[in-house]
């Protein structure tokens, strides 16, 4: 145990539940990852990602935007690839997902509202204004930021199927290895 007397780094320990929580963010950065045939210039892609609270396993796919349909679809899809529901879904203060947040009150999108009620389970965003208020998935962006793009960086994609193809591979290495990596 660390000794913390007289001094003002304190910190107490997350109480992590299996099956609590799946934390839902897009990385930050919008890497130029794929080839237009056509232009031959690099465009710009989105980066959906989401972890476990408990066993922080991470799932990623690409998007060519961050609109809402994708969203949904990277929800769903991230359900579907940990074969489980967990009882809360807790994006960040995304505009795709969260339409008002204040202390008051919290209005979803219609379709991630419908989502909840499909899944039976209960969105529960971080607070407002705090968007950093969810220190697991946060850190597994900027771990993605790094090096799931600096991977990907190393090839060339004509395809979002060849790019989340590859991000598919190297997402599953990520989890295989975890907690070394992360």
């Amino acid at each position: 145990m660390v000794d913390t007397y007289g001094t003002s780094k304190t910190s107490m320990p997350v109480e992590r539940i299996p099956g609590e929580k799946m934390y839902i963010d897009w990385v930050g950065d919008q890497p130029e990852l794929l080839l237009d045939t056509t232009t031959g210039e690099l465009r710009k892609v989105h980066i959906f990602t989401t972890t476990l609270g408990f066993s922080s396993l991470v799932y990623a796919e690409i998007f060519p935007d961050e609109k809402l349909p994708h969203f949904i679809t990277g929800t769903v899809h991230a359900l579907s690839y940990y074969g489980a529901v967990p009882k809360y879904l807790v994006p960040d203060n995304l505009r795709t997902a969260v339409t008002r947040h204040s202390k008051d009150k919290l209005v979803l999108q219609s379709a991630f509202s419908d989502l909840e009620t499909f899944y039976d389970t209960i969105v529960l965003p971080p607070p407002p204004r705090k968007p950093k208020g969810k220190p697991t998935v946060e850190n597994h962006v900027r771990f993605l930021e790094t090096h799931l793009v600096e991977e990907l960086k190393k090839d060339t994609y004509i395809s979002l199927e060849a790019l989340n193809a590859a991000v598919k591979k190297i997402v599953a290495d990520i989890n295989q290895s975890f907690p070394e990596k992360i």
